[in-house]
């Protein structure tokens, strides 16, 4: 509690209320603040197995205003970039004199 002395020499008792707000950077901090993998399966209607992916993928895209709203009614902060997908590498595509072609290179 703080104590505040006004000029009429009364002293007046606050109390703060510290929030814990947290800026969110990673797909796995913005699930486990809204319950963890099976609740949020559960606001989407989606497997255990789907959103287990999005920890390690990132947000799908279409899943930020669901998910924008909960974290902000939790007074949390993030970038829109949380909510971009991170692709899968895609296979190397092979070259035969400067030109692409239809054979794919086997990567180990």
């Amino acid at each position: 509690m703080d104590y505040v002395n006004t000029q009429h020499g009364l002293i007046i008792y606050t109390s703060r209320v510290k929030f814990n707000r947290m800026k969110i950077t990673r797909a796995s901090q913005a699930i486990d603040l809204l319950g963890g993998t099976a609740e949020v399966a559960k606001i989407f209607g989606m497997s255990y197995r789907v959103v287990t992916n999005w920890r390690a993928r990132g947000l799908p895209p279409d899943t930020y205003d669901v998910l924008g709203k909960m974290l902000r009614a939790k007074r949390h902060t993030f970038s829109p970039l949380l909510f971009a997908q991170k692709r899968p590498a895609e296979h190397p595509v092979a070259y035969h004199r400067g030109q692409p072609t239809d054979k794919r290179i086997d990567t180990p």
